[in-house]
């Protein structure tokens, strides 16, 4: 076995405190010599005498200094096992960091494991939805062809807003002649109808229309159904906006009231809807018309044209963006 780094060190400081303490250095270097040699003439030390000469003093002085020299160089040392100890403990640490940096692999490890279960529980939902969607496009004579992809929902839906604002417009400037509201009255009045004409449309188109294409005869004749009553709904709005504007005309020439407006139109959409007696009439039924029909066309074509298809592709590939997001 070696002699421990610590023992060694101290040896080799022993041995340099040795040579420091060679006779012949500490006679030349005190001049010890010569002052000996004048102490002998002055008859120094004399038998009683208990001082110290010169010569003794300048031993002590030089050895007084060898020894603060090996003091300093001593707590040097010291400081220095100190600065050793501080490094083991710095070590020690460091191992500690090393075990942590295993906790991490271990927790990294299960995360790994986490991550495969997620990961193949999306790859059995992302099968069974494309599963489902050739089932379907099987049961639907569907497989000569893609889904239709919807195009961009903001256009879409400003389109259709436009459509409702245009016709509240029109429509608010031939009612304000009548409202004890004015143009603000009219365009209360407009945007209610409005509002109902273009959402019935719209329904119709995106829900009901889709319906004729279906392979199950009695969906299409459901389809064909609802369509049929939801135009009619439209085409009563519509004429009854036409209606109105007639007998507002009419009882603003005799000085009539706007309750006695709303009755003449209710009995005039009942007797005779389709006799318009001004051409404000006409225009405001045409404009109802032609936004109600743009309106249930543009539902239509938003999706594709089979009930559920477009839905149904679109889940599949929303399912294949999220398993590509999670194997990165």
């Amino acid at each position: 076995m070696g002699q421990p780094v610590g023992g060694k060190m101290i040896e080799e400081e022993i041995e340099g405190v040795l040579t420091r303490f060679d006779e012949e250095k500490i006679v030349r270097e005190t001049d010890l010599d010569r002052k000996a040699e004048d102490d002998g003439l002055q008859h120094k030390p004399g038998s009683q005498s208990s001082s110290i000469t010169l010569a003794e003093q300048s031993i002590i002085d030089y050895l007084g200094g060898l020894v603060g020299a090996d003091r300093t160089a001593a707590k040097a040392q010291i400081s220095s096992f100190r600065d050793s100890m501080s490094c083991n403990q710095f070590y020690a640490r460091i191992a500690d960091i090393e075990h942590l940096d295993e906790k991490f692999e271990a927790e990294l490890a299960k995360l790994k494991v986490q991550h495969a279960k997620e990961l193949q529980t999306q790859y059995e939902r992302e099968r069974s939805l494309a599963n489902g969607l050739r089932i379907f496009r099987r049961e639907n004579k569907l497989q000569d062809r893609p889904a239709k992809t919807r195009k961009s929902a903001q256009i879409h839906w400003s389109i259709v807003l436009s459509m409702m604002v245009t016709e509240a417009i029109l429509n608010s400037y031939f009612f304000s002649i009548g409202s004890e509201m004015g143009l603000i009255g009219g365009f209360l009045i407009a945007a209610l109808l409005s509002f109902l004409n273009v959402v019935v449309a719209y329904w119709a188109g995106s829900t009901w229309l889709p319906k004729f294409n279906h392979v199950e005869p009695r969906t299409k004749v459901a389809g064909v159904f609802v369509v049929t009553i939801l135009g009619l709904i439209c085409l009563v709005i519509s004429l009854g906006a036409a209606q109105y504007r007639v007998a507002l005309e009419a009882f603003v020439e005799t000085d009539g009231t706007l309750f006695e407006a709303d009755r003449l139109a209710i009995d005039m959409l009942y007797r005779s809807p389709f006799k318009l007696e001004s051409i404000q009439g006409f225009f405001l039924l045409t404009a109802g018309l032609v936004i109600a029909t743009s309106a249930f066309w543009k539902a239509y074509r938003y999706d594709d044209p089979y009930p559920g298809y477009g839905e149904l592709t679109r889940t599949l590939h929303d399912s294949e963006d999220e398993t590509s997001h999670k194997e990165e």
